[in-house]
């Protein structure tokens, strides 16, 4: 806790700078240097206005819980309420109606939603679907860190609906990382999921 008191007002500085960016250029004009710099091989860049919107999101989410750890409710409250009208604006602004997916449909475009909880409870189940079909279909990949990820994403949704618990999470994980970067999603479902 010392750590985070010594340094939280400065974190909060750069964050309310960030803030400050984004009322002047909206999630779908903001680019502040955050991209997807090296994915995996075979994979595009995702756009950086999304990808600059997530580390902008992800960092408001960052100083809400350091805000709450820190007892700062003032903070809390001001940082809870702008968290929820991102995520809104996240999906309003690259949730594309035509192939139901968000921007380019990568793999981490759908885990930056899901990890946000910023997907509508009406498509949380297609977004999830889409996820795990896509690391079904591409079974090598350069960088396990996107696999783990990604499942983890799309089985926290399946946690809710189904009951999986945390001990059969950690196992898929665990058996996805033991292939060094090869997936093998046999049956991608919210009944039966395997790998």
């Amino acid at each position: 806790i010392n750590l985070l008191e010594e340094y939280f007002d400065s974190v909060e500085k750069y964050v309310s700078h960030l803030t400050r960016v984004y009322k002047n250029h909206g999630l779908k004009d903001m680019v502040i240097n955050f991209g997807d710099w090296v994915p995996p091989p075979e994979a595009a860049k995702i756009d950086n206005h999304f990808t600059s919107s997530f580390a902008y999101i992800l960092s408001v989410y960052q100083v809400k819980v350091m805000a709450e750890i820190l007892d700062r409710k003032d903070i809390v409250k001001d940082y809870s309420y702008l968290y929820d009208i991102l995520r809104r604006e996240l999906h309003e602004t690259f949730f594309n109606h035509e192939t139901f997916n968000y921007a380019d449909g990568s793999q981490a475009a759908m885990v930056y939603m899901l990890k946000h909880d910023a997907v509508p409870t009406h498509l949380q189940h297609t977004i999830a679907e889409k996820l795990l079909k896509s690391l079904k279909d591409k079974r090598m990949l350069g960088a396990i860190t996107p696999i783990i990820y990604g499942l983890e994403s799309a089985l926290s949704y399946y946690k809710k609906k189904t009951g999986l618990s945390d001990v059969e999470l950690v196992t898929i994980k665990e058996a996805v990382k033991s292939r060094k970067g090869k997936i093998n999603v046999i049956n991608v479902s919210a009944e039966n999921i395997e790998v």
